[in-house]
């Protein structure tokens, strides 16, 4: 049997050589797509991690208050009231009025 697929490959390697060197090919490269994959991952890493710190910095120097026009007086206390109507009778739809 072992004899039979080593016979099978020889013929195979006469008739198509493209293939096997193909598949060695391959093999070679694996190892150094491997190598090479590992460093780009550092590489990589460190632009990423490069890359979120700027735009940290961005979004953080992008947030400023907003302009007052000239002539306006603002309170000394800036507070924000929410529902200053009449309390709501249900949250369902149907049952409250008004």
């Amino acid at each position: 049997m072992i004899a039979k697929a080593v016979t099978d490959l020889a013929v195979h390697h006469q008739c198509c050589t493209g293939a096997l060197t193909g598949l060695n090919r391959l093999v070679k490269t694996s190892n150094y797509n491997e190598w090479s994959t590992n460093t780009m991952s550092n590489i990589t890493k460190k632009s990423l991690i490069a890359a979120g710190i700027l735009t940290a910095l961005i979004a953080a120097s992008a947030a400023t208050a907003a302009d007052v026009p000239a002539g306006v007086q603002l309170a000394d206390k800036q507070t924000l009231v929410r529902n200053n109507g009449s309390e709501v009778q249900s949250l369902d739809p149907h049952k409250f009025e008004g």
